[in-house]
């Protein structure tokens, strides 16, 4: 008797049209350099909400040196989609922002919390263009800022000019949805990426900017461990 194949070429298509055709890249992040994190920041006595002293966040390693707060992003993706927008948030607790970094489509909508029963004010900047500089008195306090904060790509940088020097915060905004923030192991992963080579790019405030070539596999994880010096 003669028998079909047409069920086993049905399996095998429902199998290649469920294959995932994307590909990740994931890794750790480590400070292979000499500096040292700073020594805490003294904070003035009449800031009681502040507490006595903060930590800088600038340079945040776990006892593997394992790096802290680095964007990770991957560049030269032929037509990149665009992500949706997101919502962001920057929140004043104890006298810091928080999170100190964080990475967002463009668009996103960011909200503004004082947590403090003090005065603090959000000043952002890109480059030396002041994107908002807005006064916090209240405790609880929420405000929205203008949509033109995160409309761009690029690093919107924030600083409290109420006598807070110490306070800092960075936003990170892409026209693609190809980017990480590493945690606090260094940790990174970047998913749905289309096979292909392109170029790996690690950002860090106090670091600078550092590339890795990097090969993408459809269906396979591959793996970038970068040491920053």
């Amino acid at each position: 008797m003669r028998k079909s194949f047409f069920p086993i070429f049905l399996v095998c298509a429902a199998r290649l049209a469920s294959a995932d055709p994307s590909g990740s890249v994931e890794g750790t992040i480590k400070y292979a350099g000499a500096r040292k994190p700073a020594a805490a920041i003294a904070v003035p006595k009449p800031m009681s909400a502040c507490g006595k002293s903060k930590a800088p966040p600038d340079l945040v390693l776990d006892a593997d040196r394992a790096l802290a707060n680095a964007v990770v992003s991957v560049g030269g993706v032929a037509n990149a989609p665009k992500p949706p927008p997101a919502a962001a948030k920057i929140d004043q607790k104890s006298c810091v922002y928080l999170p100190h970094v964080q990475a967002v489509p463009a668009g996103s909508k960011l909200t503004l919390i004082n947590n403090d029963p003090l005065l603090h004010n959000v000043h952002a900047r890109r480059g030396d263009l002041t994107l908002v500089n807005l006064a916090m008195p209240v405790q609880g306090q929420k405000l929205d800022a203008p949509s033109s904060v995160l409309a761009k790509p690029g690093v919107a940088s924030f600083r409290c000019d109420a006598g807070h020097t110490w306070m800092s915060a960075y936003i990170h905004v892409f026209d693609h949805p190809y980017f990480a923030v590493t945690d606090e192991k260094g940790r990174f992963k970047i998913d749905g990426l289309p096979p292909g080579t392109y170029t790996l790019k690690i950002e860090h405030e106090l670091l600078g900017s550092s590339t890795k070539s990097i090969t993408i596999t459809a269906g396979t994880a591959t793996t970038a461990d970068v040491e920053l010096e």
